[in-house]
């Protein structure tokens, strides 16, 4: 069985993910699809003509768990994924006619991959409107809406560690690296509305017309975004890199910044700003003398509360909302300084100078 849906699965994404056997597990009769070690094929996306391209990429685990009997008992459909990494580059050219052919080339037929993976639409039979079709067409909305509740209500997902890095040592006399970064997020639902931050009404509205479709939580730890200035010692993409090397050289950055992480919080616990000793402490690069990172968004969190309410006529004449959210972000501290600027101001004018270029030709 697994022999057959590995054959299936090359065939299909072959060309962008390499999996080795024994790392890609399908048991329809236990309900579980568990994909691990999945590496991105970077020769696929080397030499793209676009002003960005993808280095390398590796995938540690994503996997589907559902159980047999969750529409019977309530259980749950838990999805997990974990350890995510991309790192991306700049693309370069010497805007040559033969050069930027080839790139073009290799950009089309990558776009031809990707839309041959779609299946085709079957062309849908144009049917006269009356009273009966209207009231079928409200029937199969209903039928879906309460197949979205059953799912919205069961699904559970899992992320830890997402990363995506860009790095660039060509483009600019200074080496720089940004990126993004999600610790922790889960995604539950909550069958007790009384414990909702949300209503699924407007705010301040005199009449209650919510009907909740489904109630969900959401948790996240430790989102950061970071640019580091002159850190090219760090650096590991200025080529086409594999799984295995992205998946090393990113265990190796996450060890350190918690190391480095931990070391932090540990001392502004031990020294709140009232204590005497905390003045020692005290200067603008306090933070960048501790933290692995030059952040321009520190590590913070969220709690997001999500309430969908059905499609009814009070969703259809906005009397309620469709989605009523309720966000509460934890310790948002933003800081920039004017390297960083500098930085960005160069990355943003080398993506418009390939694009002014294209157009100019």
């Amino acid at each position: 069985m697994d022999a057959l849906i590995k054959n299936f699965f090359d065939k299909k994404v072959g060309d962008f993910l390499q999996v080795d056997h024994g790392n890609l597990h399908v048991d329809p009769a236990s309900g579980q699809l568990l994909l691990r070690k999945a590496s991105i094929k970077s020769q696929v996306f080397d030499g793209l003509h676009l002003p960005v391209a993808l280095r390398g990429g590796f995938i540690d685990e994503m996997s589907f768990n559902l159980e047999l009997d969750v529409f019977n008992s309530g259980g749950t459909a838990k999805v997990t994924i974990s350890n995510v990494f991309f790192v991306f580059g700049p693309h370069t050219t010497d805007w040559s006619w033969e050069h930027v052919k080839q790139c073009k080339t290799r950009l089309v037929d990558l776009i031809m991959k990707i839309l041959e993976l779609k299946p085709k639409k079957k062309p849908k039979k144009k049917k006269a409107q009356s009273e009966g079709s209207s009231w079928a067409a409200d029937m199969q909305t209903k039928v879906m809406q309460d197949i979205l509740k059953k799912v919205a209500e069961m699904i559970e997902v899992n992320i830890a560690n997402i990363h995506f890095r860009f790095e660039d040592a060509v483009t600019q006399s200074v080496p720089y690296a940004c990126g993004f970064k999600i610790g922790y997020a889960v995604v539950t639902s909550n069958e007790d509305n009384s414990r909702q931050r949300t209503t699924g009404t407007w705010r301040y509205a005199v009449e209650q017309l919510a009907d909740p479709l489904f109630c969900q939580t959401i948790v996240a730890r430790r989102m950061s975004v970071y640019y580091d200035i002159d850190k090219g010692e760090r650096h590991f993409a200025g080529r086409p890199v594999s799984g295995e090397e992205v998946f090393k050289h990113f265990r190796r950055l996450n060890l350190r910044e918690t190391f480095s992480a931990c070391v932090v919080e540990k001392l502004l616990e031990l020294y709140p700003p009232e204590h005497k000793r905390r003045t020692h402490l005290q200067a603008t690069n306090f933070r960048e003398r501790l933290d692995f990172h030059q952040y321009v968004v520190f590590p913070a969190g969220l709690s997001a509360h999500v309430t969908a309410n059905r499609t009814n006529e009070a969703t259809k004449l906005q009397k309620a909302p469709l989605k009523d959210a309720d966000v509460l972000v934890y310790s948002l501290d933003v800081a920039i300084d004017s390297e960083q600027l500098r930085s960005i101001n160069s990355l943003l004018s080398h993506v418009k100078n390939f694009m002014l270029k294209e157009i100019g030709r």
